[in-house]
């Protein structure tokens, strides 16, 4: 399985320890944050129907920032990237 099913699959299954730790893996190991994102996070998310995530699941995980819409996280995403 790919870090991205393994990210994948522990955003699904509502795993926060699975999730910070192959994300954090997979930042450590170069994978560029987009993909991260879109094929590992985002992913999760729309297989079970959008956005699961709460506030209280982004602290648990250790997010930089949670945002409660996908604008919102583009927005987000930009300025901690810039």
């Amino acid at each position: 399985m790919s870090d991205m099913q393994v990210i994948k699959e522990a955003v699904i299954s509502g795993n926060a320890a699975k999730v910070k730790e192959n994300t954090e893996k997979a930042v450590a190991g170069g994978v560029d944050v987009g993909t991260i994102l879109n094929e590992g996070l985002i992913a999760g998310m729309n297989v079970i129907g959008g956005a699961p995530v709460t506030q209280k699941f982004a602290d648990e995980i250790g997010a930089d920032a949670y945002a409660p819409d996908a604008a919102t996280a583009v927005d987000l995403a930009e300025d901690l990237l810039a």
